[in-house]
């Protein structure tokens, strides 16, 4: 089984063992959204230099999207908190 699948028991942890397994389940949540967050900006990055853009012309053509109020909640799009929601 994979740690996907398999059932965890809970039974018999103290309370202080099971505020270390959450925290432990928090930083590899953290880690992972650490990594998607990296494909996402190199693949930005990618699509910026084929149309012969530089990653700071991207950034500012984000910025000025950014506060001119154009984000995904006001464009439609759907977008889950958590990265590892799909």
């Amino acid at each position: 089984m994979t740690p996907r699948t398999e059932k965890a028991s809970f039974q018999g942890l103290s309370f202080t063992q099971l505020k270390e397994l959450l925290a432990q389940t928090e930083d590899a949540i953290a880690d992972r959204r650490i990594e998607e967050l990296k494909v996402l900006a190199d693949g930005y990055a990618k699509k910026l230099a084929m149309n012969g853009s530089s990653i700071r012309e991207g950034h500012a053509a984000a910025r000025v999207a950014e506060l001119a109020g154009l984000n995904a909640k006001t464009c439609g799009v759907r977008v889950s908190s958590s990265p590892l929601q799909r």
